[in-house]
């Protein structure tokens, strides 16, 4: 056997292990969707009269279930400000133009599509978001932060995916809601890098950028 065939059936094996692992954890996700909605059956309905909501008045009281770069949600109190929800970015969705929620096997081709994409994003276009990040608060990062940063996001990966795939299934068409819920990711991706890049310590930054 030579050894360029030897090494790609190396690489095929393992590829195809790391497949075996993902559709095992899939598996898993959709048997808990799937207690969820036998659960959600058994509950008695909830009438609705009406909805008010007062978007001057929200505010801010916690960071929970936010994505956190290398950083501990009590460090990011004072940033979080910067970040606040604006009346016209939120969309409170009317009970009329709400989506009945996916099935677990809708559910699982939806994560699986995201998450295809993230992988991608955060391989290819990353370096380019801890750039513009650089230049926008003239921090400058050290090469091996951006390894850090990537595994960081890779470890709250699944669980962001799940998350808002959950939370935005009401509010978007089934047809829209891959591309929504990957660039609402993308946003918060970006959002995490700058945060960091300012709570970075001063004796940890690299140079001044010009």
């Amino acid at each position: 056997m030579s050894q360029d065939l030897y090494s790609y059936l190396q690489g095929l094996q393992g590829y195809i292990q790391t497949l075996e692992k993902r559709i095992s954890k899939l598996e898993k996700k959709v048997a808990e969707l799937e207690d969820e909605t036998r659960q959600l059956q058994k509950r008695p309905p909830v009438h609705i009269d009406t909805i008010e909501y007062k978007f001057d008045q929200l505010k801010v009281e916690t960071l929970e279930g936010t994505l956190n770069i290398g950083l501990n949600p009590t460090d990011l109190q004072e940033e979080i400000e910067e970040f606040s929800i604006d009346n016209k970015d939120v969309y409170a969705p009317n009970i009329k133009d709400t989506y009945a929620p996916p099935s677990p096997k809708d559910f699982m081709y939806h994560s699986m599509g995201v998450e295809n994409e993230m992988y991608r994003y955060l391989e290819q276009d990353l370096p380019e978001v801890i750039e513009d990040v650089q230049a926008e608060t003239n921090v400058s990062l050290d090469e091996s932060y951006i390894n850090f940063i990537k595994e960081d996001i890779l470890k709250q990966l699944p669980k962001r995916i799940d998350y808002y795939l959950k939370k935005e299934h009401a509010a978007i068409a089934e047809g829209e809601l891959q591309d929504h819920v990957t660039s609402m990711l993308k946003q918060e991706i970006r959002n995490g890098v700058s945060i960091f890049a300012n709570n970075l310590p001063e004796n940890m930054r690299g140079d001044k950028r010009e």
